[in-house]
């Protein structure tokens, strides 16, 4: 089974990868640069073949995507090289360019080798923490968000409709309890990129989730990052090198994504940030054409449209991240036109802040916008003190009680360093913000919070992996000062000619971090167990994906599932009571259930049937009105997966509330009148409606 999911992410990465890539190349964009941005043109192009195909009813599928997406690119390429036979244009924006030396090789091949190493580095990384802790690729986060995800990727197989206006799980379904269950936009990129991988073999849902997740995490967020990087510190070399283990050193992004919510479109989405951030920076980049610029700002303009496509609130984290980036440009830019000192400092401050009020301008209007109105209903309480959120962001633990003070130590480094280097010094301010922003999220209910985090949900868990985006720089640069200091202390003492025994002493203490930050936990010599942060996310990792109790759909109550199967006609729904894991059965094992979601119903989007099923369906032999609502509904048979327990005794999913709203289905047992046994095995019911 590892085979095939190994065979999922391959095909995951030529969807991602290869029409991007050969469309770039087409117009003469740089090799590197190509690679780094291919995810942002494949996807913005998928979601429009999605959109087009659902309006001419085409199937969507992996050769009807990315087959198609590959051949279309692969002809213009060829058109173009023999238009041209010109290589490239110059629009490598300064990533990978042979004319340049760094470190004594061409920057073509230094920086090819880091693209190369980040991405292998993010590889090994990925399957120590993340594969070597499922049961099997199929597993899957028995999580509120994640019955939305599987159960999207679930029905784009079966109905073959992808477009962001499908966002689903009712696609094809005989009934459903909603009045509209499609036909709105929900960002749907990376379910489109789960569906891909998992069409390209016929694996399941769930394993397409988990290749997805394995394509993000481990290749396109390191390759997205290393371009940022070389374009931060083009005259740093060490500091580019000193980003592969500092990657995914950090606990609270990727990693906390897999397993809070899980939060994998926002992850996804965040893993192309740094891309658009580098094709951003390229815009004002020194000594490029006009003609440069105008591509890194139409490749921008992709990325932004791609990450509204993935997760929106991606755009906000880049905006936050590039505002001081773009006070010390502008600064920059109005002190050059100065003699006069004093009336240098005094146009600088006033460029600065004139940007800065222009952006906090252009948020203001966001926030206004009907578009972010459901997103700015959201509210998360505060969950600690401010002393305690500042110590969190300060440890970098941002409330998982595992700080990281190794880690913290070389951002801290990094970040007095850029006092002294002052064109890395908005590095520090972007990622001071970020802190601030979670610091308020996690502490605060004054309603400066709704405003600064309200596009995050006012959810601690994305802001602090969005402040891990501004952290990675700053300590990889405060990793680079320990290496190259122990490179130059090592050539003081073995001699000028001993470079072999310096890159040694760089190398072990490079080597030292990854030990230190990546180490399991362990037991001690007492008998206890030192939990170290990596340790105590590959545990979290091994828990939420097992398949033991307790947990709301285990194994007995899936194979139960499967026997239904034998049993209810293919085609017809069955009702459920979903927080007894039920909610999973179709998108996990294919079985058709009425309620397929955990919440949302005793809303206005409600069918009435659906109401009265809910609240009454155990009285059905003597209410018409449930009768009707049965019929209406067009189910003959009930499931109940923990007959007779309560909340506290059986895992419910969180959302269960009591069971206030399901009083239908507890109500029910085996001498209600209306309902036959079919089938019964322990605590879980097959119940045929007679009445």
């Amino acid at each position: 089974m590892w085979m095939m999911f190994f065979l999922v992410v391959i095909a995951g990465a030529l969807a991602v990868y290869a029409p991007g890539y050969l469309l770039l190349r087409a117009f003469r964009v740089g090799h590197l640069a190509a690679l780094a941005s291919a995810p942002l043109v494949s996807l913005v192009g998928f979601n429009i073949l999605t959109l087009a195909y659902a309006q001419m009813g085409v199937r969507c599928s992996w050769l009807s995507l990315a087959g198609l997406g590959i051949v279309l690119a692969l002809v213009m390429l060829l058109v173009s090289h023999t238009v041209s036979h010109k290589r490239d244009c110059g629009c490598s924006f300064g990533l990978g360019r042979r004319s340049v030396v760094v470190a004594g090789r061409s920057r073509c091949h230094f920086d090819g080798f880091c693209m190369t190493a980040y991405a292998v580095f993010g590889c090994f990384v990925t399957v120590y923490v993340l594969l070597s802790n499922l049961e099997d690729p199929s597993s899957f986060v028995q999580e509120f968000d994640n019955i939305h995800h599987l159960g999207v990727v679930k029905n784009y197989l079966e109905s073959g409709d992808w477009s962001p206006f499908a966002g689903t799980l009712y696609g094809d379904a005989a009934a459903s309890p909603f009045v509209s269950d499609s036909g709105s936009f929900y960002p749907s990129s990376w379910l489109m990129v789960a569906a891909l991988a998992a069409d390209a073999v016929g694996a399941s849902a769930a394993l397409g989730e988990n290749a997805a997740n394995f394509l993000f995490v481990a290749i396109v967020f390191p390759v997205s990052l290393c371009a940022l990087m070389c374009r931060l510190f083009t005259q740093r070399p060490a500091a580019v090198l000193c980003g592969i283990p500092c990657a995914l050193a950090f606990s609270a992004f990727p990693w906390r994504l897999l397993l809070f919510g899980p939060l994998y479109p926002n992850l996804a989405a965040y893993a192309l940030v740094p891309i658009v951030i580098f094709l951003f920076m390229s815009i004002l980049s020194t000594g490029e054409s006009r003609s440069v610029r105008i591509g890194a700002a139409s490749l921008t303009a992709v990325g932004v449209l791609s990450l509204v496509l993935m997760q929106p609130n991606a755009v906000f984290v880049a905006a936050v991240a590039l505002v001081p980036f773009c006070m010390y440009r502008a600064a920059k830019a109005t002190g050059s036109a100065w003699a006069d000192k004093r009336g240098k400092l005094f146009a600088q401050a006033a460029a600065a802040l004139g940007f800065f009020a222009f952006s906090a301008f252009a948020w203001i209007v966001c926030l206004h916008l009907p578009f972010f109105e459901s997103v700015l209903a959201e509210w998360w309480p505060a969950y600690t003190s401010k002393p305690q959120a500042f110590v969190d962001a300060l440890t970098l633990s941002f409330g998982a009680n595992v700080p990281q003070f190794v880690l913290m130590a070389l951002v801290l480094l990094g970040a007095v360093r850029t006092l002294f280097h002052r064109e890395y010094g908005w590095l520090t301010c972007s990622y001071a913000l970020l802190c601030f922003m979670f610091c308020l999220d996690a502490s605060s209910e004054l309603p400066l919070k709704l405003w600064l985090t309200g596009f995050w949900y006012t959810d601690k868990f994305r802001i602090a992996a969005a402040a891990v985006l501004c952290a990675i720089p700053l300590a990889s640069f405060g990793l680079s000062a320990l290496c190259e200091g122990a490179y130059r202390l090592a050539r003081r003492r073995g001699g000028a000619s001993d470079g072999m025994a310096a890159s040694a002493a760089a190398v072990f203490v490079a080597g030292a971090f990854v030990l230190a930050n990546f180490l399991p936990s362990f037991l001690l010599a007492d008998g206890g167990m030192a939990v170290t942060p990596f340790g105590n996310i590959r545990s979290q990792v091994e828990r939420a994906n097992s398949t033991a109790p307790p947990i709301a759909y285990n194994e007995d109550e899936r194979a139960f599932v499967d026997q239904v199967k034998q049993i209810v006609p293919t085609g017809e729904m069955v009702l459920n009571q979903p927080h007894d894991g039920s909610a999973f059965a179709y998108s996990v094992d294919d079985l058709d259930v009425y309620y397929r979601y955990a919440r949302g119903y005793e809303g206005d989007d409600e069918r009435p049937e659906s109401k009265v099923i809910r609240e009454r369906l155990c009285d059905i032999s003597f209410d018409v009105e449930v009768r009707n609502a049965v019929d209406e509904a067009g189910v003959e048979y009930v499931l109940l997966l923990d007959y007779g327990k309560e909340e506290g005794i059986e895992p419910f999913l969180f959302t269960y509330n009591h069971g206030l709203i399901w009083e239908g289905f507890l109500g029910i047992d085996d001498e209600t009148p209306g309902f036959e046994v079919v089938l019964s095995e322990g605590d879980m019911r097959l119940y045929r409606i007679v009445a």
